[in-house]
């Protein structure tokens, strides 16, 4: 993410374990089923080949809270995705896009979720 009045980018990252088998863990970040569970009702909407639309639509009501595109996707490894809430205040440029990467380490039964 840019920082507009400073032109730099911002990162954030993060490293989590979970207890769970990789094929688990994958299942949670790409089946609409399983992200409604925990990303505030909403379902991934794309045909996850790179390059094409990500919308993340309410289950419900079918409003698409957050579009993006997807960078990477390499099957219980990484995914990497832009996103932008098209409801913000934010004008829909690239700028104001945010990068979303995650990498999966496998750990036996637990997995590294950067």
């Amino acid at each position: 993410m840019h920082n507009q009045d400073q032109g730099e980018v911002l990162n954030y990252q993060q490293s989590i374990i979970i207890n769970a088998p990789l094929s688990k863990v994958w299942d949670a970040l790409t089946n609409p089923d399983m992200t409604r569970q925990y990303m505030f009702g909403c379902i991934p909407e794309t045909d996850w080949i790179v390059g094409s639309e990500v919308l993340w639509k309410g289950a419900a009501d079918g409003v698409t809270y957050v579009k993006g595109t997807l960078l990477k996707f390499e099957p219980m490894s990484a995914l990497t995705y832009t996103t932008f809430a098209p409801h913000s205040e934010l004008k829909d440029l690239p700028e104001n896009y945010l990068t979303g990467e995650i990498k999966l380490s496998e750990k036996t039964e637990r997995q590294n979720l950067n």
